[in-house]
């Protein structure tokens, strides 16, 4: 049975008296004693609680306990662990006071709580259950809590006639410890349990401990207690894993293979010895705990030294392994900053030995070709570019030198790293990754050369070398920074200045005018249009391309653009057409009507129209010239996205066959690259889901285009019926 020492041996018990005894009550009950003891006829009471055990009583007992009754500190405290009455039935008015008042009843509630004790004993090796020690416990707190009760302790010490008499210190001193000192049995029970190796037991005492935090220090300190041992088990073996082996290692240059099996060994006596001593401590403790967060601690600051040590043995991917172990045991610590700090220092020599990793000789030569090239690049133009205003001249001969080394030296370095190197490895992805960064530094560059487009160009390429490595999102972003100041540059770098407004006029529906909205720059308020002869006011062919500014019906022209793919094609058609029916005209006598061909083709002619269809013909012309200008302005939107969907199809389309191919040799029962086929796959996959995206983006532009595109094709159609 687990119970307090202080009850089992008390000196009330011993001398068979209550509490309430006076001085000269003690001694004539020990005079009693040791005659009865002397002459064998000691016997047993109600008082002997038999259920704690025999009480000893020989001579020696006897006279121990009555030398502790003399002395006032213990007893008080003996007095603080027995009963004012051993039978509950009993009344105690030994005091003189009446039953009613606070005295008797703060005697009562302390033999109360003092039996609780004794019950709870009794359940715990029975069943095991730790809730009557809980409620005792927090009963025996609500007693010693009280003033009353102390008030009852210094009036028994001055009835009692007791000389020496306890002081009022000793008092508080004992009214401070008498929690703590009631402790006892969770902690003989904890304790008794880690001896049987029973942790889960243990565990339930010390977390049913956190339910007691609010009645004072005494609940964190009996954790303490019961985990002292183990704790101080997990200190040992942290100081001797230290002592022993971390002198041994050598903190010199070359001195790597030396230090390499010291490393192991620490390494794997800290597993052996340190995290075994390390899940006892998590095995009764909550993981969250103050002593389990320290014990955590310690073990991660060692395992920190070990991930330290292997850096002397030029091991950086191994102290990163370590040190990443040791953060998560860190894990809510002060130890986690540095271990974070120490793991961004060594991040940096772990990458670079795990590009190497696995790599042929020719396979490192060619990798750190490019590196030198690719730093020497750096080095060699760092100062070259002039970051400031109107200095875009000077930058421009500095950039072309720039990429013409790019492409002269660390493109081909590139083609050979990749040769010798699984595209899917490290070293490829990191060669990748500094030839992109390399290029777009370059292209950064070309910004302060006010070379908007190349930068924007080679941007592009950076990012389709950057696909699948860290880089590839920031350099991505940064093609985004791009596109505008690309944009603009492309739409004025084009035009070139006019002396004079081109002719608006026109004459019984013949003469010029403009068609089409296109390239529209917010910043100007400006858009591309082209000029067309018309007849009827339908274009025939197109004779200039402006981009203008329409105030109210008026414009402003701006500067003359160069014709695109369409307008080149419809005025060569055109004059195509033109051609055929001068040659027609000198070969018949007779002439004929040309018709409107359709907008796919880009081209439109006028023949003779009789005045019964001249209204209906004006009215499709309309409809078609109405259609065509929101052609025009679809077309002007769609035209990145048509560019971006095709460059995505290009990349897939080598993808594409290098996987059928490698399907039909994997069917053929060929041995193949399966880590390289899944890269593939996987990059082709993410090529098409951005392709895919791109289009149902945009889905419903194309979708009124392509509507458009069939409208004006009926509507020409129709209007050269009419015209026959």
């Amino acid at each position: 049975m687990l119970v307090l020492p202080r009850i089992q041996a008390n000196p009330y018990r011993v001398l068979q008296i209550s509490v309430n005894a006076t001085l000269a009550e003690c001694r004539k009950a020990a005079t009693g004693m040791r005659r009865a003891a002397m002459l064998g006829l000691a016997k047993t009471d109600e008082a002997d609680l038999l259920c704690l055990g025999q009480a000893p009583r020989t001579e020696l007992d006897v006279r121990a306990a009555l030398g502790r009754l003399e002395n006032p500190a213990q007893r008080i405290a003996d007095r603080l662990f027995w009963f004012h009455s051993v039978s509950p039935a009993q009344a105690n008015t030994e005091t003189g006071q009446s039953p009613e008042t606070p005295l008797i009843r703060a005697a009562r509630e302390h033999d109360e709580a003092l039996r609780m004790f004794l019950d709870a004993s009794d359940t715990w090796e029975g069943k095991g259950d730790i809730e009557p020690w809980l409620l005792a416990a927090r009963r025996w707190h609500n007693v010693i809590s009280s003033d009353h009760y102390w008030t009852l302790t210094s009036t028994l010490e001055k009835l009692g006639a007791f000389e020496p008499a306890a002081l009022p210190p000793e008092i508080g001193d004992l009214r401070c410890a008498a929690d703590g000192m009631a402790s006892e049995p969770f902690v003989v029970a904890a304790r008794d349990a880690l001896t049987r190796g029973d942790s889960t037991t243990a565990k339930r005492i010390v977390v049913a401990l956190d339910e007691l935090t609010d009645t004072g220090q005494w609940a964190a300190t009996a954790q303490a207690d019961i985990v002292a041992p183990t704790l101080n088990r997990l200190e040992d073996c942290c100081r001797r894993l230290r002592e022993d082996l971390r002198p041994k290692v050598l903190h010199e240059q070359d001195a790597g293979e030396r230090n390499k099996p010291v490393c192991d060994e620490e390494y794997k006596r800290f597993h052996d010895e340190v995290v075994p001593a390390l899940e006892a401590v998590l095995a009764i403790l909550p993981f969250e705990h103050d002593e389990a967060r320290l014990s955590r601690e310690k073990a991660a600051r060692c395992l920190k030294e070990i991930a330290t040590d292997y850096t002397w043995s030029d091991q950086f991917m191994v102290s990163e392994s370590v040190l990443k172990e040791a953060l998560r045991l860190a894990d809510a610590t002060l130890a986690a900053v540095q271990i974070e700090a120490s793991l961004e220092e060594v991040s940096g020599p772990a990458s670079r030995e795990r590009v190497l990793e696995g790599l042929t000789p020719l396979g490192r030569d060619v990798l750190l070709e490019l590196r030198v090239k690719c730093g020497k690049l750096r080095e060699d133009f760092a100062d070259k570019i002039i970051r400031e205003e109107n200095a875009a001249e000077q930058n421009r001969s500095v950039c072309n030198a720039k990429l013409l080394r790019f492409r002269e030296d660390i493109t081909p370095a590139l083609a050979k790293v990749l040769e010798h190197v699984p595209h899917e490895h490290a070293a490829a992805i990191q060669a990748r990754t500094d030839t992109a960064l390399c290029l777009n530094v370059i292209a950064t560059d070309y910004t302060w050369a006010d070379e908007f487009i190349i930068a924007e160009n080679l941007r592009k390429e950076s990012a389709a070398l950057a696909y699948g490595t860290p880089v590839a999102t920031q350099i991505e972003e940064r093609i985004a920074e791009i596109r505008e100041p690309a944009r603009q540059e492309r739409m004025f770098r084009e035009l070139k200045p006019i002396s004079s407004a081109p002719s608006l006029r026109t004459i019984n529906t013949i003469g010029f005018a403009l068609y089409g909205n296109s390239d529209y720059d917010n910043s100007s308020q400006s858009y591309a249009t082209t000029h067309y002869f018309v007849a009827l006011f339908i274009p025939l062919f197109p004779v200039g391309r402006y981009r203008v500014i329409n105030t109210g019906g008026q414009y402003r022209f701006l500067g003359k653009l160069p014709f695109r793919r369409t307008e080149r094609w419809h005025l060569g058609v055109a004059l195509g057409v033109l051609a055929l029916m001068i040659i027609f005209g000198s070969l018949s006598p007779s002439q004929s009507s040309g018709p409107i061909q359709s907008s796919e083709r880009g081209t439109a002619s006028s023949g003779s129209v009789s005045n019964t269809n001249s209204s209906e013909l004006a009215d499709i012309k309309s409809r078609i010239d109405a259609g065509r200008a929101r052609m025009e302005t679809f077309k002007a939107q769609l035209d990145p996205v048509i560019t971006e969907a095709s460059t995505l199809k290009d990349q897939m389309d080598p993808l594409e066959a290098e996987l059928k191919s490698l399907d039909e040799r994997r069917k053929a029962g060929e041995p193949i690259d399966i880590d390289g086929y899944n890269f593939k796959v996987k990059s082709y996959n993410e090529l098409l889901r951005r392709r895919r995206a791109l289009l149902a983006a945009n889905h419903n532009d194309i979708e009124a285009y392509q509507d458009l595109i069939k409208q004006d094709s009926t509507l020409v159609a129709q209007y050269n019926a009419l015209l026959r």
